[in-house]
């Protein structure tokens, strides 16, 4: 007799994003159309069998939230596989996933750090306090990045900063100048005035990452994996000179 799987709790629903529900179904529950794009194609029928069944469709839109339905219809799936004997993913291994986003990454930070010493950015201005969080997107995830900026009273400043060929930023904004790295990098630096300066960065990877030995990890587990084995060993092994901020 096949394995049943492992019953979600609730709080441990996974990231939606990382099974490949796309962006624009994610704020309505759960319905055929919607079969998450990192689930088995041979196992497409019995997600559809499942939405055939009015009382399963009845007992999923009796949920209370969106987060409840996606639980009922994820834990039923998985048990249904577990009684035909599908296996419910997708044949890739997790080190292939996490490898291809760490290549990607690690390639995006070393054209970032090139480019930014390249114009001795950091001795125009200085971090004060820097952030960061991640973005799961459908076919990926986003890392963004910023720092707010010590004083700087040099009057041409944005004059420097749109300075062909380099640096060469421009306006995307409200006082905000913009300027591609890569295909995939994108920096910005707002200046309100002498007193008020923030830049910041926006690296896109269109490869997912898998928490090992998580088949459903949730959306903490994957952000904690992305911050302890990925993000930052990166930033720490490939800084801006000047920079001592592990977190930029």
């Amino acid at each position: 007799m096949a394995k049943r799987a492992r019953i979600l709790k609730p709080k441990s629903l996974p990231s939606l994003s990382l099974i490949g529900v796309p962006d624009s179904m994610q704020a309505r529950g759960p319905f055929a159309a919607s079969y998450p794009q990192r689930f088995n194609s041979d196992a497409r029928n019995i997600w559809d069998k499942m939405f055939q069944d009015a009382d399963f469709v009845s007992a999923v839109k009796s949920r209370d939230t969106v987060e409840d339905q996606w639980y009922w219809a994820i834990t039923e799936f998985l048990k249904r596989c577990g009684d035909e004997g599908v296996l419910p993913f997708l044949n890739v291994t997790q080190q292939e996933k996490n490898d291809a986003a760490i290549n990607s990454l690690s390639q995006a930070r070393q054209s970032l750090v090139h480019f930014v010493d390249g114009i001795n950015l950091f001795e125009k201005v200085k971090i004060q306090k820097a952030y960061f969080n991640y973005i799961l997107k459908d076919n990926g995830f986003k890392i963004r990045a910023w720092a707010t900026l010590r004083p700087n009273f040099d009057p041409l400043f944005v004059k420097w900063l749109r300075t062909a060929p380099l640096p060469r930023f421009l306006p995307v904004g409200d006082d905000t100048y913009g300027r591609m790295i890569t295909p995939n990098v994108h920096m910005w630096v707002r200046y309100l005035n002498g007193s008020r300066i923030s830049l910041g960065y926006d690296i896109d990877i269109g490869s997912q990452v898998s928490v090992p030995g998580k088949r459903l990890a949730t959306r903490k587990e994957v952000d904690s994996f992305i911050d302890r084995v990925i993000w930052k060993p990166i930033v720490r092994g490939h800084r801006f000179k000047q920079v001592k901020n592990r977190l930029f």
